[in-house]
């Protein structure tokens, strides 16, 4: 109807009959404030229906609309996004948005579906059973996670550990000591010495076994006498065998290190993770899908 003639309508019923005028004037502005927030007929069962939930999310719709009626819904809520409030990854209608539908509801006597708020609370109820499930398994992860992460640090710690000993052992102070070198050489004094003692017993009546035997041992220690000599540590900085045997180690323990840091940053992106989900799960449970009032 056009405004104008329901203006004069309006104009001459407050003339004849003023009390009535007055109710019906009120009803009047609830049914056109629901018809300029929902002009579509064929879906205003919606909103009639969204009013009863509390909190809500289109994977909940799925649960308690059948296909046809959850892809209604769906449509609804992407075309009309003004009149919902976000509450994480739920949503709600606003509450003047509410207000409106149930008077209008109590004026039209129009009901949500039929057994619409026991399938919220069944809903509900197998949501909260599955979050609780989930979230003694993100536990039983957490703590897991947490246990490999502190036992790789203490393998981290063991091998940096090492590896400094291993620096500090290569560099210490008897590193840099004269080493001791012992060789062989020939004596010839002594070798001469024993060859003379045992000729002087081959050709003398005073010396006996004992003596030559004496002159032999000379003369075979004369051939493997001991030199001693104090070697000092190459100062050229050449990379000799050993210096390479340190850098080798070194350079295994810090490729162990790193592989054990990576893993130990990847558990910790992943123990954010289930934080996160933690957190989320908990903050969905907070508000029930059903409004009760």
């Amino acid at each position: 109807m056009d405004d104008s003639i329901k203006k004069c309508m309006r104009a001459f019923h407050v003339e004849q009959e003023p009390a009535k005028a007055e109710i019906m004037t009120t009803l009047a502005s609830v049914l056109d404030a629901f018809y300029d927030l929902f002009p579509a007929i064929d879906s205003q069962w919606v909103p009639i229906n969204l009013q009863a939930f509390n909190s809500f999310s289109k994977g909940l719709c799925k649960k308690v609309f059948d296909e046809v009626e959850s892809e209604q819904v769906v449509e609804f809520i992407e075309a009309n996004n003004d009149i919902f409030e976000k509450n994480g990854k739920q949503l709600c209608l606003a509450n003047d948005i509410v207000l409106v539908i149930r008077r209008y509801m109590e004026l039209t006597g129009l009901q949500e579906k039929e057994s619409l708020r026991q399938d919220i609370i069944n809903a509900w109820k197998e949501d909260q059973f599955a979050m609780k499930e989930r979230k003694s398994k993100i536990d039983n992860e957490e703590l897991n996670l947490k246990n490999e992460i502190e036992e790789i640090n203490s393998q981290v710690s063991h091998f940096q550990s090492l590896k400094k000993d291993i620096e500090n052992n290569s560099k210490g102070p008897n590193s840099n000591k004269p080493k001791k070198v012992v060789s062989f050489s020939l004596s010839i004094a002594l070798v001469i010495f024993g060859l003379c003692v045992v000729g002087a017993c081959l050709f003398s009546d005073h010396l006996g076994a004992y003596h030559a035997a004496c002159g032999l041992a000379l003369t075979i220690f004369g051939f493997f006498w001991p030199n001693v000599e104090m070697k000092a540590p190459d100062g050229r900085g050449a990379i000799n065998s050993p210096n390479l045997a340190v850098e080798t180690q070194q350079r295994s323990l810090e490729h162990r290190i790193n592989g054990l840091l990576n893993r130990a940053n990847s558990l910790a992106l992943s123990l954010e993770c289930l934080s996160s989900e933690a957190v989320e799960l908990e903050q969905n449970s907070l508000e029930p899908y059903i409004n009760l009032t």
